[in-house]
């Protein structure tokens, strides 16, 4: 590993997290078939890691995807977050893309970060904790389950309440390639956007999707999200089949204000605009709140964190081959 970070194992399995971002930049699993699998599509070697490309595995804190026009109103004022180094004006994905993370502890297959994240366009500064765990179980078929644990906190550090809102941004590797795999998304709204993928105003953002789930076979083309997502003891579950039989599936602690349209989203993005490998993974995301949520006003009791509180996102990969 060329870039700096920590390493954690469990019976084989291998997560590699580098300190910027904090973000997972590799988990290998055993094989059956006597090599290693690679199931994520992470940064390869520390020019990538700079450039940035697709926030791969980012932790999306304090908020998540885009904010129109990196503009919003929040406690009474209007706040302007400013264009990107680039000059586009969407406030992506947070904070903490860039932040250094410190170790906080660490075992064999157990890691915890920290960093602190700030900007004068924000109303405080967030302490944010990452943990990464491993797992596995071997199944009563014989096969082996493999699973990669994340929890991220957002601790309110300032004297007045602000929007919060978390995520998770993983890569994973198509196996046997695209074509052949199918991905099961369980929602009954899908969030419908303009061309700068800010949804629509109102209930316009939404549409009913036929049957309560989308299943997208040999997905192209998707930087989609769905919402009104259908949970088993409140947890939402992604599931990607592999045309090589090998089966990803995505869990989620769905969180605040879980009844209400827009708050717990899975979007799906296929990454053919990428810089590196483009199409050749699918990023399967968990959003506590849908993109530019702190512009719609139906979300703000829920997107609100008091000073001192802190809010959670638990999250994980489970992977079978």
């Amino acid at each position: 590993m060329d870039i700096p970070g920590w390493r954690i194992r469990l019976d084989g399995s291998v997560v590699e997290v580098g300190s910027r971002g904090g973000v997972a930049l590799s988990w290998r699993v055993p094989s059956p078939r006597g090599s290693d699998t690679e199931v994520l599509d992470g940064y390869r070697g520390a020019e990538e890691r700079r450039g940035g490309d697709g926030a791969r595995q980012a932790l999306l804190a304090p908020w998540s995807n885009r904010i129109r026009g990196a503009r919003y109103s929040w406690g009474g004022r209007d706040w302007d977050l400013g264009p990107a180094a680039d000059g586009t004006r969407e406030a992506l994905h947070g904070l903490a893309l860039e932040a250094g993370f410190e170790l906080v502890e660490q075992t064999d297959a157990c890691l915890r970060l920290r960093t602190t994240v700030s900007h004068p366009e924000y109303p405080v500064p967030v302490r944010l904790q990452a943990t990464y765990e491993l797992g596995h179980t071997r199944r009563g078929d014989g096969t082996d389950e493999w699973s990669l644990h994340l929890t991220l906190e957002a601790r309110n550090l300032g004297h007045v309440d602000a929007p919060v809102g978390l995520g998770w941004h993983p890569y994973v590797r198509w196996m046997g390639g695209r074509e052949g795999a199918r991905v099961h998304v369980p929602a009954h709204l899908h969030v419908d956007t303009d061309e700068a993928l800010i949804p629509l105003p109102g209930d316009a953002a939404f549409s009913e999707v036929g049957g309560g789930s989308v299943e997208i076979a040999s997905p192209v083309g998707l930087d989609d999200a769905w919402t009104g997502l259908s949970t088993h003891d409140g947890i939402v579950s992604v599931v990607l089949d592999h045309a090589d039989g090998a089966r990803t599936v995505l869990e989620a602690e769905v969180g605040p204000g879980a009844d209400l349209p827009g708050a717990g989203i899975v979007q799906l993005f296929t990454g053919e605009p990428l810089v590196h490998r483009p199409g050749r993974s699918l990023a399967m995301e968990y959003c506590q709140f849908m993109t530019d949520a702190v512009n719609r006003p139906e979300l703000h009791d829920a997107l609100r964190l008091a000073p001192g509180e802190a809010r959670t996102l638990r999250a994980r990969l489970v992977q079978t081959l």
